[in-house]
């Protein structure tokens, strides 16, 4: 990694490297000021910020995480993986002060119909839109959007644990509609 650094240590690829070396070498703050030298000299790269985005979740980093997504978006406007990673933090994240359900039921709704999104982020997007519906008291598209990411976690054979955890949700969603 030294010999990386002085090649070309303000070539944003150099520090990306260095980023996934240090990662790997569980050295996280210092993966984390590479991966964020990789995107300040080239904001569209994709690997650096899925890799900063994981880092910063793992170290419960939340601001930081919610910024990092919002700035792609600038550059990535469509991404589903953005859009879902942000949507998701939004509307479930552990600091309630950061939660913005509105906004983050429309960025799960903008990934969840996306004609692109991969079926990992469908449902990911999908649990998260049904939990900021049920958020703020709709019940009814709570319940259909659940309906529709447990269908999808089936065909993709879905773990139990995480197939109980959807059903779960479908079955608070369908108590609050039944009087």
């Amino acid at each position: 990694m030294v010999q990386l650094k002085r090649l070309a240590p303000a070539k944003p690829e150099v520090q990306l490297a260095c980023g996934i070396i240090a990662e790997a070498d569980n050295k996280i703050p210092e993966a984390i000021s590479c991966y964020e030298r990789a995107l300040k000299g080239d904001p569209q790269n994709m690997t650096a910020m899925r890799n900063l985005g994981n880092m910063l979740m793992r170290q419960k980093q939340w601001d930081k995480c919610i910024r990092l997504y919002r700035n792609a978006l600038k550059y990535h406007p469509n991404e589903p993986y953005i859009l879902e990673r942000l949507g998701t933090l939004l509307v479930t994240c552990p600091e309630a002060g950061l939660r913005n359900i509105p906004e983050g039921r429309e960025y799960a709704e903008r990934a969840f119909i996306h004609a692109t999104s991969q079926s990992t982020t469908l449902i990911s997007s999908g649990r998260s839109l049904a939990v900021a519906y049920a958020s703020l008291g709709d019940f009814r598209n709570a319940y259909a959007i659940m309906k529709m990411t447990i269908n999808l976690a089936r065909r993709e054979n879905f773990s139990r644990s995480r197939m109980d955890e959807l059903e779960s949700l479908l079955e608070q969603y369908h108590n609050q509609l039944v009087p």
